[in-house]
């Protein structure tokens, strides 16, 4: 009887395409917790009068605020997390990637394209950032397949895409209403940066 020798599975998971597992959580975790972190710090840099609670994240990387560049390297730094990680996360087929890469290089630009005044808006920065954001939150959905990694699953994305789309979709209504905007918009970020780091945990 012969013998057919084992064949290690491949980095891509079922169908996707093959990926650099440990480099997606390290980029994933370090652009999520840069975003994080210097909005932390940036929010504590501000003047006695700042409203986290009301004012959006965006105000702290205008360009009349006041250490604008604690910010500004925030969100540079949470885009080329996406975007790396868009490149070597495992079992992902293509239109996904370019989501999660579009959603990092969103990202970069409204990093670029700061808000000229915390009062003023700027439509270039607004646009960045709502291309982010969308793109945040749909990408699970286009990357949803019954082989893929668990956290990609139809099951599991039925029920965390909508809710990100949800807290993206009702930032207008918040602003609009003019109160907890920045707690709806900070929610929004977290949510919607830990999750290509649960994917990422989960693929490795």
């Amino acid at each position: 009887m012969r013998l057919t020798p084992l064949r290690s599975r491949p980095v891509g998971f079922g169908g996707g395409e093959p990926g650099r597992p440990r480099l997606a959580v390290v980029a994933s975790a370090g652009g999520a917790a840069a975003l994080i972190v210097g909005a932390l710090i940036a929010q504590g840099r501000q003047r006695a009068g700042y409203d986290a609670s009301a004012e959006s994240v965006s105000v702290l990387a205008a360009a009349d605020t006041a250490h604008r560049w604690t910010m500004t390297v925030a969100f540079a730094l949470a885009g080329l997390g996406l975007v790396v990680t868009s490149v070597a996360l495992p079992g992902m087929i293509r239109r996904a990637r370019a989501v999660l890469a579009l959603a990092g290089s969103a990202t970069l630009a409204a990093a670029a394209l700061p808000l000229p005044s915390a009062s003023v808006p700027g439509w270039a920065h607004l646009a960045a950032a709502s291309v982010a954001l969308v793109a945040l939150a749909v990408w699970p959905w286009i990357a949803a397949r019954d082989d893929a990694h668990p956290t990609l699953r139809p099951g599991v994305v039925r029920l965390v895409s909508p809710v990100l789309f949800a807290l993206v979709a009702t930032l207008p209504v918040t602003a609009r209403l003019g109160a907890g905007y920045g707690t709806h918009e900070r929610i929004a970020l977290v949510a919607l940066v830990i999750w290509p780091v649960v994917v990422a945990v989960d693929a490795w």
